[in-house]
């Protein structure tokens, strides 16, 4: 059985706003993708603050944060785009029941044959 890979994936930009980068590990793209735009979106529109431990969102109940040991200047693109802002991160661990919202397809077409 072939080993799948796990994404990687992290925000840019938070540390901007003096809240720790989130990065989040998961396996499939699309889902880390979704969690971390969630949760970006919940610091920057909803002024959430996340710290380690566990927090609940409108769409979460329980989500563990904790300390990221890497270096977030390792990371790419991290120093490019922050610069001398200083950097702390925080790991998110995605729930087990995460699926990604995905948009509901239009019921019919409303167009009409002639």
């Amino acid at each position: 059985m072939a080993k799948r890979q796990q994404v990687v994936g992290y925000t840019l930009g938070l540390a901007k706003r003096g809240h720790p980068e989130i990065v989040s590990v998961g396996g499939e793209e699309d889902d880390v993708f979704g969690l971390l735009t969630y949760l970006a979106t919940q610091v920057v529109e909803h002024g959430q603050v996340f710290s380690e431990g566990i927090h609940d969102t409108p769409l979460f109940s329980e989500l563990v944060f904790c300390d990221q040991e890497a270096e977030p200047h390792n990371l790419p693109l991290m120093e490019q785009v922050l610069g001398d802002t200083p950097v702390t991160a925080l790991s998110c661990i995605a729930p087990r029941d995460f699926t990604v919202i995905q948009q509901r397809p239009a019921h019919r077409d409303l167009r009409r044959i002639a």
